[in-house]
């Protein structure tokens, strides 16, 4: 019983890390991606000073007021993409 506990809270923060590398990684790499045509989603929206709520856009793009906005998801998935090709080049080069 413990080895499944503790093996959830590893998983568990590992997965928390994991996210936030990527959603930083896409988060830096969506401008440029995009050529300065979309903005990275924020994951968490401020409702008031003090209160701050998950906020889920999904993957897709979406306009809000004058600019277009990639969701949390995409922003995510472009981090594990780049990673995957650095992984990848990176390996093809070594052989």
């Amino acid at each position: 019983m413990e080895e499944i506990i503790s093996f959830i809270f590893i998983l568990f923060f590992v997965e928390i890390i994991m996210f936030g590398f990527f959603y930083s990684t896409g988060y830096f790499l969506t401008p440029i991606v995009s050529l300065g045509k979309w903005k990275p989603d924020k994951v968490f929206k401020e409702v008031d000073v003090k209160v701050k709520i998950k906020h889920q856009s999904g993957i897709l793009l979406f306009k809000k007021s004058t600019h277009v906005y990639l969701g949390v998801g995409g922003v995510i998935g472009l981090g594990v993409t780049f990673w995957i090709l650095v992984v990848v080049l990176f390996w093809v080069t070594q052989s």
